[in-house]
């Protein structure tokens, strides 16, 4: 499941707990895209993912049946950060952050938290 909280005026917290599926898709690039939109400029995401989070199929499905607006978020972030409980997760968001090299992207620890909402708080 998604939880998506606006957390300021350009930026979103995004927590992924448990099975996300096509419904918490289409939810986020609905609130993505409405903030951007009301903003007026490109927005911050903070993407809280806990031990527990797993995408669905129908996610997956969602995502690509969505792709261009999939595609039009990622040109509309201006900085993401990630905070990842598993070692891999962490090092699956290294990778995606060098593949959108246009993105701020910086990938946090779960001690680290506060410093990645901060960051995101302070762009």
């Amino acid at each position: 499941m998604l939880t998506i909280e606006e957390i300021g005026p350009r930026a979103l917290a995004v927590t992924a707990e448990g099975a996300a599926d096509k419904t918490d898709v289409t939810r986020a690039l609905a609130a993505a895209k409405d903030l951007r939109e009301r903003a007026g400029a490109d927005i911050d995401m903070l993407a809280d993912v806990r031990d527990t989070a797993r995408v669905t199929l129908s996610a997956i499905g969602a995502e690509l049946a969505n792709l261009p607006e999939v595609i039009a978020l990622s040109r509309g972030l201006r900085r993401v950060a990630v905070v990842a409980d598993e070692g891999w997760m962490r090092t699956a968001a290294k990778i995606e952050a060098k593949l959108l090299w246009s993105i701020d992207y910086r990938v946090f620890d779960r001690d680290e938290a506060e410093a990645a909402r901060a960051w995101v708080l302070a762009g």
